[in-house]
């Protein structure tokens, strides 16, 4: 019986010997496969994990702390939870909503896209692919796997683009925006577009216009206010002027070289000043500054500067027209006289009858006056060219001009239009029978090379009697041309008398 014992006690602990040797190698064949597995997937560069749900426990390779910025050492042990600590506040909820799928079943695979918190480069964007593995028989995931990618290179430059796009689409309505709503609604506009380009990075955008002694202050992108501003730059200054820390104040005597002092004081990492140049002349200066660690983006930067130079060259040509509109407006009222028949032209006609006007307060007398228009004008510069056309009116000026006094006024002041103001006359027969005379003028033919020219009129005629209300002259041509008006339609050599009832 001892004997039988002792071999029954070897035999277990021979038993027991081999289940541990076996146990063991069971043990290192599967920490070789895990490292071959982790070794091959380090090979690829890819970012993998797997997850086994109920321990809490993710699988994570190499790469995944070079991504990062931490070691492996300072990684493990990795959770979802301790995962979910390193992706971005505002992305959250999307993973937690894509998980919430999983776990109850209502899908097996995962693709998200969105924001890690890294050590060296904030947060960055990347896209995780995942598949669950296997569930239990109540339909739990028990593991679930996948990869992840580096994608902050392609969103980045995907916003930009998108940036980009409403930014030149905005440099394309600048034009007609300025001329809608003015430079400083514009400029307004400028700033909440770049608010909006650089949202992230920027602390503040204001407006500065050179007005006088101060400078105009557009605050918060809505109010104005002239501001009398000290000559030097200092924070004591804007304090005492009841500015607070976020708005920063800039006069053309401190220079850009102010703005340092200035931003070491109110704590800025980086204050940027672009100026809207006008014909070598700065009109208006466009502040941004940076509270952020991050320095402002060249992509950002160049897109200030591109708006700053097309919104300057825009001003600088809205200028150039103003001064343009300016000095052909004093030609014209330099030159009072039509250059092709020598009359006094438009604006001369409306001085002179200005003058008549008040002349007419004075001395109570009536005024007189005629608009004549030809007919078939056009149809003879068709038929024998302009120059026939030009000989024709400037015939008919010349016979008008007999037919009238010195002292009477006759002036062309259209194409085919003349007029003529008649002061001092005895009564209304009078200037019937003169308007009858300048009738039968306009239809004489006349000889132009071998061509016959001929045209027809009709006019208009206006008394201007002691009035209630006084009239401009242009409200003068009004009536007269109401009367005209009437003539054409009774048809061609017809003299129409202004009434109110025409009106």
């Amino acid at each position: 019986m001892p004997a039988l014992s002792l071999f029954f006690v070897i035999l277990i602990v021979v038993g027991l010997l081999g289940i541990a040797l076996w146990l063991g190698y069971l043990l290192r064949k599967n920490q070789q496969a895990k490292h071959l597995y982790l070794d091959l997937l380090n090979a690829a560069q890819a970012m993998t994990w797997r997850w086994t749900v109920e321990s809490d426990t993710l699988l994570i390779n190499h790469n995944w702390s070079k991504f990062l910025g931490f070691s492996i050492f300072e990684l493990q042990p990795f959770s979802y939870r301790k995962g979910i600590r390193l992706v971005h506040p505002e992305d959250v909820v999307q993973i937690s909503q894509a998980m919430d799928g999983i776990i109850h079943g209502e899908s097996d695979t995962l693709q998200l896209e969105f924001r890690v918190k890294t050590q060296a480069q904030g947060f960055k964007w990347v896209q995780l692919s995942g598949q669950v593995l296997q569930r239990d028989k109540h339909g739990h995931p028990l593991q679930i796997s996948g990869v992840v990618q580096d994608i902050h290179q392609l969103v980045l430059q995907k916003h930009r683009l998108q940036k980009d796009q409403v930014r030149d689409d905005f440099i394309l309505e600048l034009p007609e925006l300025i001329r809608q709503e003015g430079e400083l609604a514009c400029a307004h506009k400028i700033l909440e577009l770049l608010q909006t380009l650089i949202k992230n990075e920027v602390g503040g955008v204001y407006l500065f216009s050179k007005a006088a002694q101060s400078l105009q202050l557009a605050a918060n992108l809505s109010s104005e206010a002239d501001v009398n501003l000290p000559d030097s730059l200092d924070v004591n200054c804007l304090q005492e002027s009841g500015f607070d820390s976020q708005r920063i104040i800039l006069t053309a005597a401190t220079g850009v070289s102010a703005f340092a002092g200035v931003a070491k004081e109110l704590d800025l990492n980086q204050l940027l000043a672009v100026s809207i140049m006008d014909d070598a002349r700065c009109v208006l200066l466009i502040v941004l500054f940076n509270h952020a660690e991050q320095s402002f983006e060249k992509e950002d930067l160049y897109s200030v500067e591109l708006l700053a130079q097309h919104f300057g060259c825009l001003l600088q040509q809205q200028r150039m027209q103003q001064a343009l509109q300016q000095l052909v407006q004093q030609l014209e009222g330099g030159v009072q006289a039509d250059s092709l028949t020598g009359l006094p032209n438009r604006n001369l006609v409306l001085d002179r009858m200005q003058q008549a006007l008040e002349r007419q307060k004075r001395n109570k007398r009536d005024l007189a006056l005629l608009l004549i228009d030809l007919h078939d004008l056009n149809n003879i510069n068709q038929q024998y060219g302009e120059p026939a056309g030009d000989f024709l009116l400037q015939v008919i000026g010349q016979r008008y001009s007999t037919a009238l006094r010195k002292v009477d006024t006759l002036g062309r002041i259209g194409c085919d239009e003349f007029v003529v103001l008649i002061e001092s006359y005895a009564n209304s027969k009078d200037i019937m029978y003169i308007a009858k005379r300048l009738l039968e003028d306009s239809s004489k033919p006349c000889q132009f090379n071998e061509h016959e020219l001929q045209v027809s009129a009709n006019i208009g005629v206006f008394f201007y009697h002691e009035p209630e209300q006084e009239l401009t002259p242009d409200a003068m041509i009004g009536k007269a041309e109401i009367a005209l008006l009437k003539a054409k339609q009774r048809g061609e050599q017809t003299i129409v008398v202004y009434q109110p009832e025409l009106e």
